[in-house]
């Protein structure tokens, strides 16, 4: 009886029903669409316990190659050696600037607008990523 109970446990876990799942994410990512599928994925898991790690790429990574998470959500196309990468999603990235700069009145926004423009980003959380991003 305890090996068939055991059994029903360790399969529930392999499927993810049961059991710990360790998270990396950067917190420019950790609201939106994350915060909906995480949601989504505890009412229907609640078995499952989730904890989350912040971080960047360069942690994520090789957190994940040594077993020390089970999954990262990242920006860009991180180098992943030995990972499986999938891209899952698109999203709009947001300019803050004076009303008076001439890119103020526009609808949107192209990358190629922004060429040879200064920015100010945030040396804190996720700045780092932020300016991979800009470059």
């Amino acid at each position: 009886n305890q090996l068939t109970h055991a059994t029903l446990d360790a399969s529930a876990i392999g499927r993810g029903q049961a059991g710990i799942i360790r998270i990396g994410l950067t917190s420019s990512i950790a609201s939106g669409f994350i915060a909906k599928l995480l949601d989504a994925y505890g009412v229907t898991h609640a078995e499952v316990q989730i904890e989350y790690v912040e971080g960047q790429a360069s942690q994520h990574v090789p957190a994940i190659q040594q077993h020390q998470l089970d999954v990262a959500f990242l920006t860009g196309t991180p180098a992943a050696e030995d990972c499986d990468v999938l891209h899952l999603w698109n999203e709009r990235i947001f300019v803050a600037m004076s009303g008076r700069h001439e890119l103020a009145g526009k609808d949107g926004i192209a990358w190629s607008d922004l060429r040879d423009r200064e920015f100010i980003v945030s040396e804190a959380q996720s700045g780092q990523e932020i300016h991979d991003c800009l470059v």
